[in-house]
């Protein structure tokens, strides 16, 4: 049964009653039945044409709109829309999708990809002007390419502030990719009949669904009659938008609609692709990059001193203007770069970050206003801390970079407010220049990343120095052990091997006679009448005696002293 309705029902019907009615009544039989397998199946989309009064031919679509009371089933809303009004068979759409695919396929960069499929969708839906609208990180739009027939003006290179799109707009967007206007000039047509007790009804996925007046006055004031916008979806994020403006009046077919939803998941691949593929070689020629330098690094030396003796490889690592070290409270700059305490404001600034992720920005006084002073040459900023027992800063700077960014009127007057507080879109398309200062180039992902690893290889190899210093200084004990040991040993063996036999006073060595007890040496007997044994000639010249001397003294002969371990003297 028919519920609600809206637009010129009873035109193209030729029923004037139709509210309450089976759709087999307004539509035929063979498209209800179409409709009941569908919700049945809760299937959704195209359903079938069907010829109305008027004699022209319709495209029925099918959607579910999402209840407005838990437990109630959805409920199945018909679109019927005006088709080409041509039998185009389906092959060749499918034929011109395959071209256009394979000519983006062919593109070797992102530019490249842009430009073919600006062209593809310009040959696809005969629009007079397709622009490839990319967003940027502040959100505002840039437009990167663009094909148009002749008299359309060029909006390339131009920026869009983020108000054309405000973020409620991009969220529908990301749902129902594909939005059609094919006149601006068009009267909206209310849901009949009105009933202000019942909630209003979902219509977020329908295709007929009224725009915003705000938006529609923005594209009149644009010059624009007809306008469609195509999402471009890339790992469910809305990368751009395909849009389309003529001057004229101009149908979106359903047909068309889906083969340009088809050919913009085409693009969105192929954007993902070169885009992956271009990250893809940068990141290997960073690592090679890396590996060099921290291969390269002079492991004796201080890690501050070893990265210092390879600034320019570290510049190179990220494409760097300047480079600063911080460590041991030291501050070491190379190329272009903020003053000495300037590095070191922005070193203790480091220091109270949470997380030991790189630091990056590409509008340095944006998040630290005191850059400000620095912006000449420290507008951009990557930078790594080196935590541990001695740490270390790495910044990285670029300078400023003052462009001039061309918008598409003044952003300031965007949207205003009128005297009865009503949003007013900006009325001037005339090309507005902007000079933007305090901004350098912006550090690529791949460039982050690098860092982050460079961090971490850095922080191994410290770890690996100080290994290698706490061993050094282990086997330095060691040795100098072992020769304090062996100095020892030598002294016990010459202790040890030192003479144990007699010895004369002048020095004469005895030796004692086999099987004599250990630590004792026995008397050796002296012959009868003569001197001891070895003796002669050992005799030391008295001093003449005098007096009482030489009468009550007469030569001694000499002693040998022998030891037998007991410390006592033996005379012979």
């Amino acid at each position: 049964m028919v519920l609600k309705g809206a637009g010129p029902i009873e035109g193209l019907t030729g029923r004037d009653g139709w509210l309450d009615r089976p759709v087999a009544d307004l539509l035929g039989d063979s498209v209800a039945r179409r409709v009941r397998d569908m919700a049945r199946l809760e299937d959704k989309g195209f359903c079938g044409r069907w010829r109305a009064a008027n004699g022209l031919e319709y495209d029925v679509v099918v959607h579910y709109a999402t209840p407005s009371m838990s437990g109630e089933a959805p409920r199945v809303v018909v679109e019927v829309e005006q088709s080409s009004q041509q039998s185009r068979p389906g092959v060749e759409l499918i034929a011109r999708l395959d071209a256009a695919g394979a000519d983006m396929e062919r593109a070797g960069t992102l530019q490249g990809v842009s430009d073919q499929a600006a062209e593809a969708f310009r040959k696809l839906t005969g629009f007079d002007r397709v622009m490839i609208y990319r967003f940027l990180d502040d959100e505002a739009g840039q437009v990167v390419a663009e094909a148009r027939g002749n008299g359309a003006s060029s909006f390339l290179n131009h920026h869009f502030p983020a108000t054309d799109i405000p973020r409620q707009a991009r969220a529908l967007y990301l749902r129902n990719p594909v939005r059609v206007i094919p006149d601006s000039h068009y009267t909206p047509q209310p849901l009949r009949p009105v009933d202000p007790d019942e909630p209003p009804l979902d219509m977020s996925d329908a295709g007929l669904r009224s725009v915003s007046p705000v938006h529609l006055q923005y594209l009149r004031n644009m010059g624009v009659r007809a306008s469609a916008s195509v999402s471009i979806i890339v790992d469910d994020a809305l990368w751009g938008l395909v849009a389309c403006h003529s001057a004229a009046p101009q149908l979106m077919p359903y047909e068309i609609r889906v083969a340009c939803t088809t050919l913009a998941r085409n693009l969105a691949r192929q954007l993902k692709a070169k885009a992956d593929a271009e990250l893809y070689r940068e990141r290997v020629r960073l690592r090679r990059l890396e590996d060099e330098l921290v291969a390269r690094l002079p492991a004796e030396a201080a890690l501050d001193e070893a990265l210092a003796a390879r600034s320019a490889q570290l510049m190179e690592l990220v494409d760097a203007d300047g480079l600063a070290l911080i460590g041991d409270g030291r501050v070491v700059r190379f190329g272009h770069t903020p003053p000495e305490e300037g590095v070191a404001r922005l070193g203790a600034w480091l220091e109270g970050l949470p997380g030991l992720r790189p630091v990056s920005s590409s509008a340095l006084s944006s998040i630290l206003p005191e850059a400000e002073a620095w912006r000449a040459h420290g507008s951009g900023l990557l930078a790594v801390r080196l935590t541990g027992r001695a740490p270390v800063s790495i910044l990285w700077f670029r300078s400023e970079i003052v462009e001039t960014v061309r918008w598409a009127g003044n952003p300031e007057t965007a949207v205003k407010s009128g005297a009865s507080g009503a949003l007013n879109p900006r009325a001037s398309f005339e090309e507005w220049s902007q000079t933007v200062s305090g901004r350098a180039r912006r550090w690529s992902a791949a460039a982050v990343e690098s860092a982050a690893r460079l961090r971490d290889a850095l922080a191994d190899f410290a770890a690996v120095s100080q290994l290698r210093s706490l061993n050094q200084s282990l086997q330095t004990r060691l040795n100098e052990r072992d020769l304090r040991l062996e100095q020892q040993q030598y002294l016990m063996r010459e202790v040890n091997q030192s003479p144990r036999a007699e010895q004369s006073d002048a020095g004469v060595q005895l030796p004692g006679p086999a099987g004599a007890r250990p630590g004792r040496r026995p008397r050796r007997r002296r012959p009868a009448g003569g001197a001891p044994p070895g003796a002669r000639g050992l005799h030391r010249p008295q001093p003449p005696l005098s007096g009482r001397q030489h009468h009550h003294h007469r030569p001694q002969p000499l002693h040998r002293r022998t030891g037998d371990g007991s410390g006592r003297q033996h005379g012979a």
